[in-house]
């Protein structure tokens, strides 16, 4: 199944509506057999090859940073910030931060946030920061453009309290997650 390129101009429309319903299904661009499939909302079968399409488009990988409170001259971890990175297309980027591939290509991350974020309510919060309309040079990868998108994860309550196994146990979940996407471990 191919999700991107100029045959295909909107699919992150049928990817996502907010519900899980596919809009650009009745726009024509899919086979009518596909249609059928994607005007149900998306089910975990059906959403986890999309996503993982995605992660591959955008060749996305991850970082996980510790969140610091400093007090009193102490610096104690409080949560974490996972760091999703990823390009135009297929590794590569033009600089032109905020242009309409970085909108997409931050979109698209964002599909895989907001399907990797723990669905029950726990002791622990997790936000989505909007998209500043800048690219990242990372010079381990050649100092090569790509468009960030971070969630931080912290404590719901006592939100200054160290981490503890809610935040601990939330970033383990969220890195396999991706790593079921094939969304690897940035080096």
């Amino acid at each position: 199944m191919r999700l991107h390129g100029e045959d295909m101009p909107e699919v992150h429309e049928w990817l996502w509506d907010g519900l899980g319903y596919s809009r650009a299904a009745s726009s024509g661009w899919m086979p009518a057999r596909k249609q059928e499939l994607y005007m149900e909302p998306m089910n975990e079968l059906a959403l986890v090859p999309a996503l993982r399409e995605l992660a591959e488009l955008h060749t996305i990988r991850y970082e996980a940073w510790p969140e610091y409170q400093f007090a009193e001259g102490k610096k104690t971890a409080i949560g974490f910030s996972l760091e999703l990175y990823g390009t135009h297309d297929h590794g590569s980027s033009s600089l032109a931060p905020g242009c309409p591939k970085c909108v997409r290509t931050f979109e698209d991350m964002r599909r895989i946030a907001e399907w990797i974020l723990p669905k029950e309510e726990r002791a622990s919060q997790y936000d989505i920061l909007p998209f500043d309309h800048s690219m990242t040079l990372d010079p381990r990868r050649g100092s090569r453009a790509e468009v960030a998108l971070k969630i931080k994860i912290l404590h719901r309550q006592h939100y200054f309290a160290p981490v503890d196994e809610c935040e601990e146990k939330c970033l383990t979940e969220m890195k396999q997650k991706l790593e079921e996407l094939g969304v690897r471990r940035a080096r």
